[in-house]
């Protein structure tokens, strides 16, 4: 399980591979896009360019580059496999006297035969340097036809074109290398290699990447401190740009969370602000309300002390003038109007006394009615009902308006 992680976070799961060769005085680029899904690969686009600047707008700068030379520049030999010969002997005695130091060599050993590549290391780093100013993530390199060896398993034919060679095959083992001659491509061939179709001119770039996947195709050669060089800065730039991706992921989250919790709690403030102000306002309301009710209480029971005082000496002098053959049952001081309802005021008869009882004299009932009449505090005195009864008893209701003072 952590070794797809490894992997992942190394390399990624899209590869490029990229050939630089001439056809006659133009240097031309083929590029080839793999993709990795679940331990297979699948291609994700072929191009053929012109200039380095349109390669780098189809690369993704966090995905491993390598780069095939077939120019000119490079030269191949192919001679017979020498198992106990060392390889810079080997080297030498395909390209006589050569300069390690100015030159870059690489050799791939088969059963049968070993191709030996070489190249001048300024006409190759004029290109390498190029990529890398145009920030191409470039991880390898190789020369010539030395990447074609890890299609050896994959092909039956005896005769297979590249973009700039054509090479003949026998016993799982390149026999020999020609270039291509001319200026004008060839027809394109296709070819399938493991279930995938490429045209001929791109299986140099597809040798290099599965090269680079399986590591175990590279040969021998003289610049293993740089392909080193460049596989860790390319592995730093990468292990950067997946932290620095993470960060900004996390601290986003971090953001997107707080901004959530903050809105959620803002929300619940602002309802408890909204509560809190309602209950205020609803407070003040009761407080003013209970102040004036308390002020009208004040003033009702003022009212009634004094109202009440009167009241008891309206009835005291209205008993005291009662003739002994009449009888009072019921005395209302300031009665109801109207019978009282639900959410409705209550309206009183106010400066007014309703007197109800009985009379056994009609003669002593007139009397006391114009006794009534003669005190001062009565504005008037009305006879509403005078029922004459059984057994000489009568009922009467008097209403008696008093005057305001």
């Amino acid at each position: 399980m952590l070794s797809p992680l490894k992997t992942y976070l190394n390399e990624g799961s899209v590869y490029y591979g990229l050939e630089v060769y001439k056809l006659g005085k133009n240097v031309l680029f083929n590029l080839l896009e793999l993709r990795r899904k679940k331990q297979e690969l699948f291609i994700g686009g072929q191009h053929a360019f012109s200039t380095m600047e349109e390669v780098s707008k189809h690369v993704k700068k966090d995905a491993p580059l390598f780069v095939v030379f077939a120019t000119q520049s490079v030269l191949t030999k192919v001679v017979a496999t020498n198992p106990s010969q060392e390889h810079e002997a080997t080297v030498h005695r395909s390209f006589p006297n050569l300069d390690f130091s100015t030159f870059y060599y690489q050799l791939v050993p088969m059963e049968e035969t070993t191709v030996v590549n070489i190249c001048k290391k300024e006409h190759l780093d004029l290109y390498l340097n190029r990529l890398i100013e145009l920030k191409l993530p470039v991880t390898g390199f190789a020369l010539g036809i030395s990447p074609f060896v890890a299609l050896l398993d994959f092909l039956t034919e005896d005769s297979v074109p590249t973009s700039t060679y054509r090479v003949q095959l026998q016993n799982r083992s390149i026999q020999e290398v020609r270039p291509i001659e001319g200026i004008e491509p060839a027809q394109k061939t296709h070819y399938d290699i493991n279930g995938l179709s490429l045209p001929h001119t791109h299986l140099l770039v597809f040798a290099s990447i599965l090269g680079m996947l399986s590591k175990g195709v590279d040969g021998f050669n003289n610049f293993g401190e740089e392909l080193q060089g460049l596989q860790k800065e390319f592995r730093n730039k990468r292990h950067f740009g997946l932290l620095l991706k993470s960060s900004l992921i996390f601290v986003l989250s971090l953001l997107l969370l707080n901004f959530l919790v903050f809105t959620y709690y803002f929300q619940k403030v602002e309802t408890l602000q909204n509560t809190s102000a309602l209950n205020r306002d609803s407070k003040s309301k009761l407080v003013a309300l209970k102040r004036a009710l308390e002020s009208k209480e004040e003033r009702v029971n003022t009212l009634l002390a004094t109202t009440n005082s009167k009241a008891t000496l309206y009835v005291d002098q209205m008993a005291m003038s009662l003739p002994v053959s009449m009888l009072f049952t019921e005395i209302q001081y300031q009665p109801l109007e109207k019978p009282m309802r639900p959410k409705k005021p209550i309206q009183l008869l106010v400066g007014t006394i309703t007197v109800r009882g009985t009379a056994s004299n009609g003669n002593d009932f007139s009397s006391w009615v114009e006794t009534l009449e003669s005190f001062a505090w009565t504005k008037s005195v009305e006879t509403q009902d005078y029922d004459y009864g059984n057994r000489g008893l009568s009922n009467f209701t008097l209403k008696i308006e008093i005057h305001d003072e």
